[in-house]
């Protein structure tokens, strides 16, 4: 903004980092100095490269996360392996080569110790941590790429999604009982990516028509029950709001809704990726 705009009041940066999280226009006079120099100012404390070690063979990093604890960073790669790094130290301290026969696509802690994985291969693999050498189980049912790992830990179930459209669960507090069925609760053949809000009531849905579907109230347990009526077709219509079929009231349990009312010329395509803001307000 020109030098002129920056004599206007200016708001505490706690405001402007939540108009520039929300998708907000910027105001006059908020590009000034302060935070400007904020901005600039971001340097990395440590970048590792592989080319100086012999792990060059793993490729791009196509996801990462922390343990709950934060003493461990895992990354899964593009070279069907999985590393773990020590956030504190910067090392590189282990690393499962041929974690899977594709690339990684997902990593994602379910507690200190548990790590779940999914890849190319059409799989989702659990490990224990204090023991990499051999996958805990193995995780069947999906028929294409494997994009998406998220936990909703009030109930202890594993949530994925992927390229064949499908949303599964897994129950993985049975895991110590054998084999662990997936249970197919939605389905859409334009599916990109879904994730759960924080809390757990919320699961967000992302599609390659460049919409959002957002279910809300969610009840796992019952989602595969009430998404029968769910017909993707009809929900991006005009139409919608008039038809009482497709549309469940507001207070009942996974309540869905469509969000498409992007600004003018700025209609998404593919959304390759969610993140949920989290407001205090």
């Amino acid at each position: 903004m020109p030098l002129r705009h920056q004599h206007r009041k200016r708001r505490p940066l706690y405001s402007l980092l939540q108009t520039r999280q929300l998708g907000d226009n910027v105001q006059e006079g908020d590009l000034n100095r302060t935070c400007s120099s904020l901005f600039s100012n971001f340097q990395s404390i440590y970048t590792w490269d592989p080319t100086k070690s012999d792990s060059c063979h793993h490729g791009g990093i196509f996801n990462f996360d922390f343990s709950p604890n934060g003493s461990l960073l895992a990354a899964a790669c593009e070279g069907h392996s999985v590393l773990l790094f020590d956030p504190f130290s910067h090392k590189l301290v282990k690393e499962v080569n041929k974690a899977h026969d594709d690339c990684v696509n997902c990593v994602r802690f379910l507690d200190s110790r548990l790590l779940a994985t999914c890849s190319d291969d059409n799989n989702v693999a659990l490990w224990d941590i204090r023991y990499l050498k051999t996958r805990l189980h193995l995780l069947c049912g999906h028929t294409n790429w494997v994009k998406n790992i998220e936990y909703a830990s009030d109930c202890g179930k594993l949530v994925t999604s992927g390229f064949d459209g499908n949303i599964f669960t897994w129950d993985i507090n049975s895991y110590c009982d054998g084999a662990i069925q997936g249970q197919k609760v939605f389905s859409h053949k334009m599916l990109m990516r879904s994730k759960l809000s924080p809390d757990g009531s919320k699961l967000i849905v992302s599609t390659q028509e460049g919409k959002i579907i957002l279910i809300n109230n969610l009840d796992l347990n019952h989602l595969a029950e009430d998404m029968k009526e769910f017909l993707p077709q009809r929900l991006f219509t005009r139409r919608v709001q008039r038809d009482s079929s497709i549309i469940r009231n507001r207070k009942q349990r996974n309540y869905f809704e469509m969000i498409n009312d992007w600004p003018m010329g700025n209609g998404a395509g593919d959304i390759a990726s969610i993140q949920v803001h989290i407001s205090n307000c």
